[in-house]
């Protein structure tokens, strides 16, 4: 990823460090608000552990811009088995069968258009990005939802879907189409790869 790309999405980096964030916010917060912000967990030795460690991060945001949740994606290999992916856990701010990523920048460039492109993956987003495609949003890795759709439905008057080429993506259309309904769809077959 280039600079421009880094900061147009704000795309940061979790250290290592199972307690980085802790350490630098635990004497400026209560420990039930650091609870509830999603950020951290108790382990099973009641220590508080930073939810998101040794990750590529990208903020996940609200209509407004505001960074409302993250999602991490593995930076270095570990021995110990962990998904590729990990995403805030639901929070007061924060639904993920309703918030999609990109959606803030996305709508502002819609408007020009009328339409949206609706992709899979974070780096399915940036990749078009980089194309000069600027309204596009992803479900992040997620089946569409009813409130997606209805979210998306506020927005914009067309979808472009643009899923994987293999299977899962293949059949993934098939059931966003289910939740679409009667609202304009366009496919955008990709290759199997």
């Amino acid at each position: 990823l280039t600079d421009e790309e880094l900061k147009h999405f704000w795309i940061g980096l979790a250290p290592p460090e199972r307690n980085y964030l802790y350490q630098r916010w635990s004497d400026q917060y209560r420990e039930e608000d650091l609870l509830d912000s999603g950020l951290f967990y108790l382990s099973d030795a009641n220590q508080f552990v930073d939810t998101f460690h040794n990750r590529i991060m990208f903020p996940l945001t609200n209509d407004q811009g505001k960074v409302i949740a993250f999602s991490g994606r593995i930076w270095q290999k570990t021995d110990s088995q962990t998904s590729k992916y990990k995403n805030s856990r639901s929070t007061a701010i924060f639904n993920k069968s309703y918030e999609l990523y990109h959606m803030d920048r996305a709508k502002k460039s819609s408007g020009k258009t009328s339409e949206i492109y609706l992709m899979e993956g974070f780096m399915d987003v940036i990749a078009a990005y980089r194309a000069g495609i600027e309204n596009a949003v992803a479900s992040m890795g997620t089946a569409l939802s009813r409130e997606h759709v209805e979210h998306l439905k506020r927005l914009t008057k067309k979808l472009v879907l643009v899923y994987d080429g293999d299977k899962a993506g293949q059949a993934a259309i098939l059931k966003a189409l289910d939740e679409i309904g009667d609202m304009p769809v366009q496919i955008v077959s990709m290759p199997d790869n």
